[in-house]
């Protein structure tokens, strides 16, 4: 059962890296987005939170600078790029690789975003 303990505890910034595993089987998003963010979240739980149906639990898992390269190769795709390259937290790696995209909007974009980062 999940309660709202689960919440504070996936949002504490204390919470162990082992408490955030159990409480990725959660079924409620809010549980789970607290999860996706925390820092302690380890990157094979990113991975799979990252390959959720919801697609923004996915983004969210996909931004964190945890998660693994290949847990977010999905976010490559034709149907999901336009979005993903629009998400303000998309690692610096997702970019890179949306600045190869094979679409023209995506690519440049993508670039764009890169040419800001490095700027700043």
């Amino acid at each position: 059962m999940t309660t709202d303990f689960d919440v504070r505890q996936a949002t504490h910034p204390a919470t162990p890296s082992r408490i955030l595993e159990q409480l990725a089987q959660s079924t409620r998003f809010d549980v789970l987005e607290a999860v996706a963010r925390h820092p302690n979240t380890p990157p094979l739980v990113l991975a799979e939170l990252a390959n959720e149906d919801d697609f923004t639990l996915s983004l969210l898992a996909a931004a964190h600078p945890s998660t693994p390269a290949w847990a977010v190769a999905w976010l490559m795709h034709d149907h999901t790029a336009p979005l993903v390259v629009r998400e303000p937290h998309v690692p610096i790696g997702v970019l890179e690789r949306l600045a190869r995209h094979a679409d023209d909007g995506v690519r440049h974009a993508a670039l764009k975003r890169l040419t800001a980062v490095h700027a700043a």
